[in-house]
């Protein structure tokens, strides 16, 4: 993927929903716990300049699940004007970004929902 960018571009993002096992995978969700979400944060900091969220992952969901089959793979496409939070353009340096599927998978032995995250390695990137 691209890594370097002048101020002013639109940066054209993908993440990849991947099951790599043999085996079909389910991961449960609702439309009031499940999200995707892109942050971008400063280079070697927690701090967050730019967080985007989805509803839904862009492949299929239904019946409040996603199946993943065997080696499934899906891709989300989307743009970004490389602006803070606030619309803002970011100052030229190096930044990471990251794509996070948030969910609360429900325990089949309780009641209560455990929350998960399936995080993307960070990836570095830069703007002049």
């Amino acid at each position: 993927s691209k890594n370097e960018y002048n101020i002013g571009n639109i940066a054209q993002l993908a993440a990849t929903i991947r099951n790599r096992t043999l085996t079909n995978q389910v991961i449960q969700l609702s439309s009031t716990n499940f999200a995707f979400e892109f942050i971008v944060v400063k280079n070697g900091t927690s701090s967050v300049v730019y967080r985007r969220t989805e509803d839904t992952p862009g492949g299929d969901v239904s019946d409040g699940q996603i199946e993943l089959g065997s080696q499934f793979e899906d891709i989300i496409h989307f743009s970004w004007y490389l602006n803070d939070n606030n619309g803002q353009p970011l100052e030229p340096g190096i930044y990471e970004a990251q794509a996070i599927l948030l969910t609360k998978n429900e325990n089949q032995y309780s009641s209560n929902l455990t929350p998960t995250e399936y995080r993307s390695p960070l990836e570095k990137f830069y703007i002049y």
